[in-house]
């Protein structure tokens, strides 16, 4: 499916956050994120890195499950566009199921990739 070792990479950490995000994993999601982050979501609202996490860490937003299908990325140097559908079960004061288009900048830093920016929108 990816055709480098840094596709692969990549491919690696972003599976690596959706568990994180399932897992309410601060420390992992912090190790994913830059400093940076700007996460956008599909009713248009923008958190930075610390308010991603805090919502994820104190179960604000809850994610029971996460499917990424129809995988896209693109690397020019130590950037990297990625493009996903995603499907996910959540449970933020009832359980939902979503469907979203997903774009995400990384940023290679230190041979580890990080989640520069993220925008849903829906399907």
């Amino acid at each position: 499916m990816y055709n480098t070792p840094q596709q692969q990479q990549l491919a690696a950490a972003i599976d690596q956050l959706c568990r994180a995000m399932v897992d309410a994993d601060g420390n992992m999601l912090d190790a994913l994120s830059c400093e940076e982050l700007t996460y956008g979501h599909s009713n248009g609202h923008i958190e930075n890195k610390d308010q991603f996490i805090n919502a994820i860490v104190t179960r604000r937003s809850v994610f029971l499950s996460i499917k990424l299908s129809y995988p896209y990325i693109n690397i020019t140097g130590d950037v990297a566009v990625a493009r996903h559908n995603l499907a996910a079960e959540t449970n933020d004061g009832g359980k939902r199921n979503i469907h979203l288009h997903i774009i995400w900048v990384w940023k290679n830093e230190g041979g580890n990739w990080k989640m520069l920016a993220r925008q849903a929108v829906r399907k």
